[in-house]
């Protein structure tokens, strides 16, 4: 278990660095392609696996177990101010 954790840590990191090399030379984008304000819209999903005696209050000898996927969404406005962006999220 401790070889396939230490090869997949070693070929994400290898990943993340050659990610670099897919990045297209051009003129640097003006300051009116970067600046963002409108509204926007995401998705959060995820898995959880929950499992008991993993805390200071828990049931040890609990045998209860919350695995499941986790999903939802969100909503937001963002106003660009010069360096900065400001939103609001719901």
């Amino acid at each position: 278990m401790r070889k396939l954790t230490l090869t997949a840590a070693a070929a994400t990191f290898g990943l993340a660095l050659a990610a670099p090399a897919f990045a297209q030379d051009g003129p640097p984008p003006s300051a009116d392609d970067r600046a963002f304000t409108g509204p926007r819209v995401g998705v959060i999903l995820g898995y959880d696996k929950l499992q008991p005696g993993r805390g200071p209050n828990s049931d040890i000898g609990s045998d209860r177990k919350a695995d499941g996927l986790t999903y939802g969404g969100d909503f937001g406005y963002d106003v660009a101010v010069n360096k900065f962006v400001i939103g609001a999220e719901g």
